[in-house]
């Protein structure tokens, strides 16, 4: 079966806030990522020519960008900092049944808000996963 190609105009992702409240991000945003890496561990040995590597840990982070709002903000700023993850859910290219869900829980590490002369506010964040993400579908 040949695979599905969609594009990412319909993503959607939510956090939930310091006190527990689910609120959509996305609803502001216009570009979103969920990265994940995996660490390596040299194993090169005397007499090895070239390098060896064996895989190690998982590393997960979130990206996020979009339009400056007042509500998402105040929200964002609250969890900056706070040492209790918050939980997210991430659908790449929306949250439609069947497709793609990823969630998990990630510390918020940095927000910016930019205010360009000639351009709309923006607000930027990064957040770094804590454990592991989990892929199902939407019911």
């Amino acid at each position: 079966m040949a695979p599905t190609f969609r594009t990412g105009k319909g993503a959607f992702l939510s956090l939930s806030d310091t006190g527990g409240t689910t609120f959509v991000l996305s609803s502001g945003g216009d570009d979103a990522s969920l990265n994940t890496n995996v660490e390596t561990a040299d194993v090169t040995k005397f007499g090895d020519n070239d390098r060896n590597y064996i895989a190690g840990l998982r590393n997960h982070d979130i990206s996020f960008s979009g339009h400056f709002a007042t509500t998402h903000e105040e929200k964002l700023r609250g969890m900056l900092g706070n040492s209790t993850a918050t939980n997210f859910v991430f659908g790449p290219h929306g949250n439609t049944t069947g497709y793609t869900s990823l969630t998990g829980a990630a510390h918020l590490t940095q927000l910016s808000i930019g205010a360009p002369v000639g351009d709309k506010v923006s607000v930027s964040m990064s957040m770094q996963v804590t454990a592991a993400v989990s892929s199902t579908k939407f019911a």
